[in-house]
């Protein structure tokens, strides 16, 4: 089981993948400094392509020769490949502007929205669509500058119902899949109403003694 949760990282816990794997990797390859610090992107947009491409999204059924051997890894015989190029491309992009305290401008950050957003409209498959690291290193720009301005004790509340959202939100899909087929703006719009309720009762409860166990969950 321990072997099937972390290492094979079922479902949406490639972050498991981050902070195990990836986060020491990143932890060396830093030691690049500031001036070399764009190897970062290069790699994780490397590994982006490595995962749309030779993975269930792409030609794992049959690929190529050289990356027969990847076949190996995704059958999950070692690990699960995916959770480890996407958690290594999204964390690479952070730790390239950490490193160089790069800022982008509005415009900026607005422009890659833009075109990742076009680019996302004609794939296929749109979990691993090229545009969505432009999307994220446009969002992840901006949005750190805001200056929300929020109440601690509304910022504290999101805080904890984020993390009950993560690990809800799988199975809630699920749920939902039961009585609702396909995907639409309606199943979405269920999905996270759902999954937004169903955090904030556990929330609202935590405060009674036998619901306590959800304060070592967030």
């Amino acid at each position: 089981m321990l072997y099937s949760f972390v290492f094979r990282g079922y479902s949406v816990l490639w972050y498991l993948w981050g902070l195990l794997v990836v986060l020491p990797i990143l932890k060396f390859l830093s030691r690049i400094g500031r001036k070399h610090a764009w190897i970062l992107i290069v790699l994780g947009f490397g590994a982006y392509l490595f995962n749309k491409a030779y993975t269930h999204y792409g030609s794992m059924d049959a690929p190529g020769f050289p990356w027969q051997w990847s076949v190996w890894l995704y059958d999950g015989n070692y690990f699960g490949v995916t959770n480890f190029c996407l958690a290594f491309t999204f964390l690479a992009f952070g730790s390239y502007f950490a490193i160089t305290e790069r800022k982008l401008k509005v415009w900026q950050c607005l422009l890659l929205i833009l075109i990742g957003a076009i680019e996302m409209h004609f794939e296929t498959y749109k979990g691993v669509a090229l545009g969505k690291p432009l999307i994220t290193i446009g969002i992840f720009q901006w949005v750190k500058n805001w200056n929300l301005r929020i109440p601690v004790d509304v910022a504290k509340w999101l805080r904890h119902a984020s993390t009950l959202v993560y690990f809800l939100h799988i199975i809630v899909i699920s749920a939902v899949g039961l009585f609702m087929d396909g995907m639409n703006w309606v199943k979405w719009g269920v999905i996270v109403a759902c999954t937004v309720a169903i955090s904030a009762l556990l929330l609202w409860l935590r405060r009674y003694k036998a619901f306590s166990f959800i304060n070592q969950l967030i």
